[in-house]
Order: C-alpha cells, then sequence, then structure tokens
C-alpha cells in the first residue's frame, strides 16, 4: 500500500502538470499570434484582444511554476537548470508586455519583433517541460527499484519463516519463483503503465475514455488537453458520458452516427460542432475507438479530439467568399446580357428602318448618309453581340452541343459569307479543305462558324489588297472520348498589315486591342478573339496567331473531333445524297406538314411556306399529323410541340415508327419554350431541328435550307447585298432561339427587378406595341396576310383569354399563357406577349403567389393591347399601300 501512494504522487507530479500548463499556454499564445499573419501581410492592423487573453494565461502559468519551484530550499536547488529557463522566460514576457504596451492594435512592425520574443520563450517552455520530465522519469525508476528491493526482502524472510518445513522445501522454491517472477512483470508494469499515463496526459490531443462494462458508461479518464479544449474537469463528469458535448446546433446526422457506432462498436472519425463547459461552441475531429479483452468483450472506448475551429472558420470564410464571387458575377452577367439585349432591340428596329429606306427611291447623298448610318448600326450590333457571348461564357450558359456536320459544307458557307463583304474591297478568297475521308465529323458546327467568321471579319477589316486563305487541315488520327478520332487545324491567313511580335500576346485578352488606332479605324470591344480562345479551349483544342508586320497574318486553332459513325447519322442524309436531292427538286415539288394547334401561328408558318412555293398540308393536333404522315410520304414536318390530344414529341416518335422514308424525314420543332435542355428534349424525340416562336423569316429560311438544300438562304443573302444590306458584323447574325434564350437567362438571375408581376415592371419595361413586327410581316408576305394573321389573332384571343380566368390547374394555366405568348408575339404585343411568358413560368412551377400577382393584370392590358394593335394596323394601312411580297 506504501508503494501505490509513492508510485501515485510520482504520476501524478506537480511539477509536470505545471511544466505541461506552462508549454501549452505558449503553444495556444504563438498559435494564436501566427494566425495574424496573413492579416499583417495583407496590410491590415490586427485586434490583440485575444492575444492579450492568451498572454494573460501565460502570465498565470508561469507565476504558478515559479511559486512551486521556489517553495521551499531543496526543491529550488533540485530546479536550478529550469530556474535559469524561467527567468528568461518571465524577461522574454516582459520585453513583449512593454514593447505591445496598452495598445490594442498589432502593426506590421510589431508583429516581427514580438515573433521573435515568441519563438524564443515558446523554445525555453518546451525545453523546461523535457528537462522536468526527464527528471520525472528518473524518480520513476528509482521508485520502481526501491520497490523491487522491498519485494526482494520480504522474500528471504518467507523462506526463512518456513525453512522450519524442510518437507515444504520445494513447494516454497516454486512460490518464491513465482513471487519474484511476479515481482518482474508488475514492476514492468507499474514503469510502463506510469510511461503511458505520462504520455496521454501530456499529448496536444484531448482524450476522453468511457467505461463500457458499466452500465452508465461514464467517463473515467480526461487529460489536460481535453480539459484545455472543453473547460471540464474529471471532477464535472462524475457517472457522465461523452453525450454532454452535444448542444442544440450538433447535426442530428452525427448524433445518430456516435450512437450507432457505440452500439456495434466500430470504429469511426466525425468532423462535428460540440459545446465547451461555458456553452460556446467549437468544431472538431472527433476520432472513436473501442478497446476488447482476451475474451472479446468490449471494456472501454477512447475517444480522441483534435480542434479543428480555426480550420472550419477559414473554410466558412472561403465558401462566403466564393458565394459573394458568384453573386457579383451573377449581377453583372446579368446586367451585361440585360443591357445588351436593351441596346439590340432598337439598334434592330434601326436596321429594319434603314433597309426599307434603302429600297425607296434616293438621290446619291441620301444613300451616302444611310450607307454611314448602316456601317454604324452594325458595327454597334457586333459590339453588342460580343457582349451578350462574353456575358453567356462568364456565367457558365454556353454549351458545346455535339452533333454530325459536313467540313466542307460548313467551309463553303463561311467563303459565301466573305465573299459577300469583299464585294467592295480588291481582295480574293479562297478556300481549301484537306481532311480526306474525314469530311463528316461530330462536334459543335455552330460555334465552329462563330470562330471561323469572327478569324474571317478579322482578317477582312486589316486587309485592302491581296489574298485570305481559309484551311481546314487533317493533322493526325486520334482517340476522342474514347472513339475513332482526328486533329484537326484551321487555318484563316491573310496578306494585311500584320501585327507587331510584341502585341501578340494581347491578342486574346478580353477587352484589349493591340494599338488604340485599330479601335478608332475599324471599332470592336477586344473581345472577338477572347471569345475565340474561350470556345476553342470548351471544346479541347488551342488558338494561336503568326504575323510579321506588312506581310499578313495567320490566325489558326487546332480542335480534336469524332470521326462520325453509322449512330450519328441516323436522322441526317449523306451530303451527297442531299445534294442530289436538292439538285432534283424544285420547292413546288416538295410538300411539308405543318402541325400547329393555334390558327395565328399556323397561318403564319403557312404563308410563309407557301411564298417560297411549298405545298403545305396541316394537322390542328399530334394524333391528325400521324394520321395523315401514315396516309402520306412528306418531304419535311414542322411540328408545334405543345398540342392538344397528342403532343408534338410523342407524335415525332410515332411517325419515326412508322419506318420506310420517315427514318429520315426531317422533323423540325416548332415551340415558344427557350429554356436550356429545350433543344436537347426535342431532339431525344427524335427532332433534327427547332424554331422558336414567333418566328423570324430569316431564321426560317435558313433552317429549311439547312435540311433541304435548296439555296434558300443564299438567294436572301445575295437579295439583301443587291439591296446594300450586307453590314459589317465580327459574326454571323444571331438565330431568334439563341437570343431568345439570352432573355431567358438574364430574367432568370437576381437582376430580375422585385416588381415583376406588377403593371408597372412590364410598363417600364416593355412596349405595348411593336409596328415593326407587323412591318416586317408585310415586306415578307405582303399587306393582305397582315390583315387575315391579324384578324384571326383577334378572334382567337379573346376566347383564350377568358379562358385564362376560368383554368383550374396549372397544367390548363400553362398551356394557355404559352399559346397567347407566341400568338401576342407574332402580332407585335410585346409587353402582354411578356406577361404571358412570365404567367407560363408561374405555372410551370406552381408559384401561386406570383400567378395571383399576374392573373389580374391580364384583362385589362388585353384590352390595352387590343386597341393598340387596332389603332396600328389601321394607321399603318390607311399611310401606306400594301406591296408586294418579294420573290
Amino acid at each position: 500500500m506504501g508503494n501505490d501512494e509513492r508510485i501515485r504522487l510520482v504520476i501524478e507530479d506537480p511539477v509536470t502538470n505545471l511544466a505541461h500548463r506552462l508549454e501549452h499556454a505558449a503553444w495556444r499564445m504563438e498559435s494564436i499570434f501566427e494566425s495574424y499573419k496573413t492579416s499583417i501581410a495583407e496590410g491590415k492592423n490586427k485586434d490583440l484582444a485575444e492575444f492579450k487573453e492568451a498572454f494573460v494565461q501565460l502570465k498565470k502559468n508561469e507565476s504558478m511554476m515559479s511559486a512551486y519551484l521556489l517553495l521551499d530550499q531543496p526543491r529550488a536547488e533540485d530546479y536550478l537548470h529550469e530556474l535559469d529557463q524561467m527567468t528568461r522566460i518571465r524577461e522574454n514576457m516582459r520585453r513583449i508586455d512593454k514593447y505591445i504596451g496598452q495598445d490594442t492594435i498589432l502593426t506590421a512592425k510589431s508583429w516581427s519583433v514580438v515573433k521573435d520574443y515568441m519563438a524564443l520563450i515558446l523554445a525555453d517552455s518546451h525545453n523546461l517541460g523535457t528537462s522536468i520530465k526527464n527528471k520525472h522519469q528518473q524518480s520513476l525508476s528509482s521508485l520502481l527499484k526501491t520497490i523491487a528491493k522491498d519485494e526482494n526482502h520480504r522474500t528471504i524472510l518467507t523462506i526463512f519463516i518456513f525453512i522450519v518445513g524442510i518437507a515444504l522445501i520445494l513447494v516454497l522454491l516454486d512460490i518464491v519463483y513465482h513471487f519474484k517472477s511476479n515481482a518482474e512483470r508488475a514492476q514492468a508494469a507499474e514503469r510502463y503503465n506510469a510511461l503511458f499515463a505520462g504520455a496521454l496526459h501530456n499529448t496536444r490531443v484531448g482524450v476522453l475514455i468511457r467505461d463500457m462494462q458499466n452500465s452508465n458508461h461514464p467517463v473515467v479518464y480526461i487529460n489536460e488537453a481535453f480539459t484545455v479544449l472543453t473547460g471540464y474537469k474529471q471532477e464535472d463528469l462524475v457517472s457522465e458520458n461523452s453525450e454532454f458535448l452535444f448542444g442544440w446546433n450538433t447535426a442530428s446526422s452525427i448524433v445518430n452516427a456516435f450512437r450507432r457506432t457505440i452500439s456495434l462498436h466500430e470504429t469511426s472519425t466525425f468532423d462535428c460542432l460540440l459545446y465547451r463547459k461555458d456553452g460556446s461552441p467549437f468544431w472538431v475531429e472527433w476520432h472513436l475507438s473501442p478497446m476488447f479483452n482476451e475474451k472479446g468483450e468490449i471494456t472501454y472506448y477512447v475517444s480522441l479530439f483534435n480542434d479543428i475551429s480555426a480550420f472550419r472558420q477559414a473554410q466558412e470564410e472561403l465558401i462566403q467568399a466564393k458565394a459573394l464571387a458568384e453573386r457579383a458575377s451573377a449581377v453583372k452577367t446579368s446586367f451585361l446580357a440585360m443591357m445588351s439585349h436593351e441596346i439590340r432591340t432598337p439598334i434592330n428596329g434601326i436596321l429594319g428602318v434603314i433597309r426599307l429606306m434603302m429600297e425607296t427611291n434616293l438621290d446619291k447623298e441620301q444613300q451616302h448618309l444611310l450607307g454611314i448610318a448602316r456601317t454604324s448600326s452594325n458595327a454597334l450590333h457586333s459590339i453588342i453581340n460580343d457582349i451578350l457571348d462574353y456575358a453567356k461564357m462568364e456565367a457558365g450558359r454556353v454549351e458545346i452541343v455535339d452533333e454530325a456536320f459536313s467540313l466542307s459544307e460548313l467551309v463553303f458557307e463561311i467563303e459565301e459569307f466573305g465573299k459577300s463583304l469583299l464585294i467592295d474591297k480588291g481582295v480574293r478568297m479562297d478556300s481549301f479543305v484537306m481532311t480526306g475521308e474525314a469530311d463528316i465529323v461530330v462536334g459543335d458546327p455552330s460555334r465552329l462558324r462563330q470562330i471561323l467568321l469572327n478569324l474571317l471579319s478579322n482578317a477582312i477589316k486589316f486587309t485592302d489588297q491581296g489574298t485570305i486563305t481559309v484551311r481546314v487541315l487533317s493533322m493526325m488520327e486520334q482517340q476522342v472520348k474514347g472513339l475513332p478520332g482526328v486533329l484537326m487545324r484551321f487555318e484563316v491567313q491573310d496578306s494585311g498589315i500584320g501585327i507587331n511580335p510584341d502585341d501578340q500576346s494581347k491578342l486574346f485578352q478580353e477587352f484589349n486591342q493591340v494599338e488604340r488606332s485599330f479601335s478608332r479605324r475599324y471599332g470592336g470591344t477586344g473581345l472577338g478573339l477572347a471569345i475565340c480562345r474561350r470556345l476553342v479551349a470548351m471544346m479541347g483544342g488551342e488558338i494561336g496567331v503568326e504575323s510579321q508586320v506588312g506581310t499578313g497574318s495567320k490566325f489558326w486553332f487546332m480542335i480534336p473531333m469524332r470521326t462520325a459513325q453509322a449512330s450519328d447519322l441516323v436522322c441526317e442524309l449523306p451530303l451527297a445524297e442531299r445534294k442530289k436531292n436538292a439538285v432534283a427538286k424544285h420547292p413546288s415539288e416538295i410538300t411539308i406538314l405543318l402541325a400547329e394547334d393555334n390558327e395565328t401561328n399556323r397561318l403564319v408558318a403557312k404563308k410563309y411556306l407557301e411564298k417560297i412555293g411549298f405545298h403545305v398540308d396541316e394537322a390542328v393536333n399530334g394524333v391528325q399529323a400521324v394520321n395523315l404522315a401514315r396516309a402520306k410520304q412528306y418531304d419535311l414536318i414542322l411540328m408545334d410541340v405543345s398540342m392538344p390530344e397528342m403532343d408534338g414529341m410523342m407524335a415525332s416518335f410515332q411517325i419515326r415508327a412508322i419506318g420506310e422514308g420517315y427514318a429520315q424525314t426531317p422533323i423540325i420543332a416548332l415551340t415558344a419554350h427557350v429554356m436550356a435542355g429545350d433543344r436537347d428534349l426535342c431532339l431525344s424525340a427524335g427532332m433534327n431541328d427547332y424554331l422558336n416562336k414567333p418566328i423570324d423569316y430569316d431564321v426560317f429560311i435558313k433552317t429549311l435550307d439547312r435540311w433541304l438544300h435548296l439555296e434558300l438562304a443564299h438567294n436572301v443573302l445575295a437579295r439583301d447585298r443587291d439591296n446594300g444590306l450586307c453590314g459589317f458584323p465580327a459574326q454571323e447574325k444571331r438565330e431568334q432561339g439563341e437570343m431568345d434564350r439570352s432573355v431567358s437567362d438574364a430574367s432568370s438571375t437576381e437582376m430580375q427587378p422585385a416588381l415583376v408581376g406588377t403593371l408597372g415592371y412590364y410598363t417600364k419595361k416593355y412596349p405595348l406595341f411593336d409596328p415593326t413586327v407587323l412591318e416586317r410581316m408585310r415586306d415578307t408576305l405582303g399587306g393582305d396576310v397582315v390583315q387575315q394573321v391579324t384578324d384571326v389573332f383577334l378572334k382567337d384571343s379573346k376566347k383564350r383569354i377568358a379562358e385564362l380566368d376560368t383554368a383550374n390547374d396549372y397544367s390548363h394555366l400553362q398551356d394557355l399563357a404559352h399559346t397567347m405568348k407566341s400568338c401576342c408575339g407574332n402580332c407585335g404585343l410585346t409587353r402582354l406577349s411578356h406577361a404571358m411568358a412570365d404567367l407560363e413560368a408561374a405555372a410551370g412551377k406552381g408559384d401561386i403567389a406570383q400567378i395571383r400577382e399576374i392573373q389580374p393584370l391580364l384583362m385589362g392590358l388585353y384590352q390595352e393591347s387590343i386597341h393598340a394593335l387596332l389603332e396600328g394596323r389601321t394607321t399603318y394601312f390607311s399611310n401606306q399601300e400594301a406591296p408586294e411580297a418579294i420573290s
């Protein structure tokens, strides 16, 4: 029993505990001080409150340590070296206290000086702890030797007492042998237990041990680091299990996982939020590990706690910073998208008026002035398009859509466009496509066309004489996404002014031109090549330039592209066969099925088709479209997506299932849906392409030309060129669907005002009636068609607007709003069309609050819109004669 008491005193040695506390306090103060480093490096001053609190704690521990060592003379003589170390620690603490004084702010200069003193304190406190631990181990060894000596004495006395029993000598020898062995084992066990206890007690990781053999699973041990971390002492945890650390904000999933681990006797690690004795929260990495006896029964559970509060705080700050950056980027992107669209709308109006005026009888001066206005408007239109593209890329809304296409066909389109812009220049244009058998590839032709047109437009800008050449070269075969492919190189070479080598590195940077004079002479935003660089990177390629001043430039980019397989050409005829069909048929020999339930939209589409010369059959729903297709082979089908009885997607699926010629008949979707993903839905239903409503005539004929190859778009381009309407854009005109998607993207962001759903919002943002819509329809189809379309709309819309008030479910309401949206757009009722679009979106989400805001506005807005349409139509036809349609 005496030995047990001496062992307890050695293990619980106050000097060792005080040394550990002093070292831990110095380590904690140094950690707090080091955390200020980032702020100081950024030139920010730092509040010293937390550091001073740790400094006070260090002083307290130093005072306790000094007082204990100097308590009596013998102890002080044993710890002379340690007292010297304490003197150095106290002196450096005095220097820190003197240096920072009464200041509450830490400057960069102070940080540097105090840091050196902190390093000295930390080193001395560590050496002090090591020295005391060594002396502690020596005391422990001395004690163990004394215990062993006592055990030997007791063994001799025992032999002497029992020597009288000679018959028991052998038995006694056996007992003595085992007793000695037990004593030696006890000595070793005591030595190692003391060593392990000291290690556990002095580690910086919090340790908590629970007794699992007791029904309450109480805490039987905690170390000093756990007390520092949580504020709990051993006497606070009588009969407590470790769930006392949980709090109201600890995740229930963590609590459940902890209990499951305990019940299954597993090993687990959690990152969780726990609570200190004073109620303050902190984050830890909590490692749970069970201990078993020789029978396989669980005896204890050991918990290790590593404080990760600083790490979690830094992580939260990074997350918040990322969220703020994304929000700022979204606001900027939305602003650019909305403003570019708002600016582009009046520019389109200006270009339309210029187009009409140039078709009238003008003298030379008027033609010259209109030419200047046209060129300036086209340049501004090009800048706005670049800004819109850049905004969409910043927001991550630009996607690469893979489809099969012909490289030679694409280059032919590029060459035709370039030649139309070189009519007034003495520059020749050539193109070379050297792709071998890899002419049909899989990629994004629209984005590829955008890059080439941008590079070609730049070449035309800076080339006044000589040659511009477009080349496509097949470099080498390689795997692309695990399938056979080829690395393609595209080049646009000119004989223009060239670029200084020092300026070439600036070319692909945003908002950057190599010389300001270029900007004044040619215009631009400095975005065109930056957009090309991003698009090429999105397609897994690289872009570059080779140029010398005075000799011209060669812009190139390389992109890996898959060679088209049979599965990529299911719905597309081979190029040669399609061209054969284009030569064999005239528009009058082509029959098109038009499936559209709305009479207004159907009338507009039919008139467009008949104007070109097609024969048109009509269907008012999906069932009728399927029946007509079964009875007759059509060359092309225009299919509305939203129709009664059977929608366009199901109808397309069933038409494809007919087989025979319909496996390759082009089916083009007509839809007012412009959200991301709609194109993929249409294609997955068996459709080949899609057009947005209201239909834009130029986009309409380009789409028909893409699938029927009748050179319709080429004829329209020639018509525009003859009328002097070919401007100088940086890239090909955006398709209407692309513009509509940008508007939808912008309206879905946080830039949309909070007053959406109020009349003030629509009044401020959109015109009530846009007469240019009817003017374009009149110029394209004639005045009689305008009269017919508006008459049909007036009759049909009256019935549908009444149904909006009686719609009894979201689906019906969404369909009505969807139909009204495109019909209003066909007649130029912009404000009512956007209100219907918002109502459609609200019904699609089931947003009853938004529906209730918009619905009461519609009847008044409808009446106002109808009055404006009637008045505008009357004024329009009273002032102008209906011209003949352009053939």
